[in-house]
C-alpha cells in the first residue's frame, strides 16, 4: 500500500502522480493500466484543489493506492480524503459527448473521464476522515513498464499559410496552460490554420482538452481549423471517451492535415 498526505496544492500534483508512477513500476501494472490511473488520480485530485476549500485555503488531501487480489484476478483500489465541503463526485451529470465543439463549454470531463477508466466508484462522508472517494480498477496481467515522459515540449514551424504545432510529452492540469498560450500566440501571428502534431503526446488530462477545445473554436471563429494529427492509441481513447473524435478533424500524419486544408481551399 502506499499512501500520501499533503496540501490540496496544484504543486502537489507531481507527488501524487508519482505515487501512482512507483506502484505501477513495483506491481508490473502495464503500460494502458497505468496511463488511465494517472489520469483518474490527476482528474479526481484537481476537483479537490480546485473546488473543495474556500479560495485561497489548501486544506489537507490524502490519496491511498493499493492492490488487492482476489483468487487470480487483481484490481487497484485508489482512495482519495479531504476535509473540504460535502461533495459527492458521482452527482456530477454526464456531459453531452455528442456537443459540437461551438456549443460545448470548457471543462466538466473530469468525472466523465474517471467514470469511463475505472470499474467502480463511490463515495461517503466520514464523521472523521471528511470526502471519502473510493475508484476501482481492475487490472490485467502484469507485464513490463515504462513512466511517462511528464515534460512537454512545444514547436511551431510554418508551412506557408499553415503552421504546425509539434507537441511531446505529457498535457495535464500543470501545463495544459502553456499550450493554451501557444494556441493563442501562433493566432496572433496571423496562424488561423493549425495542425497540432501528437505523435509524441503520451498523455493528456481534461485540461488539455480544455485547451484543444478552446484553440479550435478561436480559429474557426477567425475563419480556420484546429487539426490533430498522429494521435497516439491511448490518447485517442481519451479524446474518444470524451466526444472529442467528433469535433475535431483528426488524420494519421501531418502531411495528411496539412494537405487537407489545401484541399479545402
Amino acid at each position: 500500500m502506499s499512501r500520501l498526505e499533503c496540501p490540496a496544492e496544484p504543486a502537489q500534483l507531481p507527488a501524487l502522480l508519482a505515487l501512482v508512477t512507483d506502484l505501477c513500476q513495483r506491481e508490473r501494472i502495464d503500460d494502458a493500466t497505468c496511463h488511465d490511473l494517472q489520469l483518474i488520480v490527476e482528474e479526481a485530485c484537481v476537483n479537490v484543489m480546485h473546488h473543495a476549500y474556500p479560495a485561497g485555503q489548501a486544506g489537507p488531501l490524502a490519496l491511498e493506492a493499493r492492490v488487492v487480489q482476489d483468487g487470480v484476478s487483481r484490481r487497484i483500489v485508489l482512495t482519495l480524503e479531504d476535509q473540504g465541503r460535502p461533495f459527492d463526485p458521482m452527482s456530477v451529470a454526464p456531459p453531452d459527448t455528442t456537443a459540437a465543439a461551438e456549443s460545448r463549454a470548457p471543462g466538466g470531463l473530469g468525472v466523465h473521464l474517471i467514470r469511463q477508466l475505472s470499474h467502480r466508484q463511490r463515495y461517503q462522508r466520514h464523521p472523521r476522515l471528511g470526502n471519502v472517494f473510493t475508484i476501482e480498477k481492475d487490472l490485467v496481467p502484469p507485464a513490463p513498464h515504462r513512466p511517462l515522459e511528464n515534460r512537454l515540449q512545444i514547436t511551431l514551424t510554418p508551412h506557408d499559410t499553415i503552421a504546425v504545432l509539434a507537441i511531446t510529452g505529457s498535457i495535464d492540469s500543470l501545463n495544459a496552460d502553456e499550450l493554451a498560450q501557444r494556441f493563442a500566440q501562433a493566432m496572433d501571428q496571423g496562424h488561423v490554420r493549425l495542425v497540432a502534431d501528437f505523435s509524441l503526446v503520451n498523455y493528456t488530462s481534461s485540461a488539455g482538452l480544455r485547451s484543444l477545445l478552446g484553440a479550435v473554436k478561436s480559429c474557426r471563429l477567425a475563419g480556420g481549423d484546429l487539426r490533430v494529427a498522429a494521435v497516439q492509441p491511448q490518447v485517442n481513447r481519451v479524446l474518444e471517451i470524451a466526444g472529442f473524435t467528433s469535433i475535431l478533424n483528426i488524420f494519421p500524419d501531418v502531411r495528411q492535415a496539412v494537405d487537407s486544408f489545401k484541399e479545402a481551399a
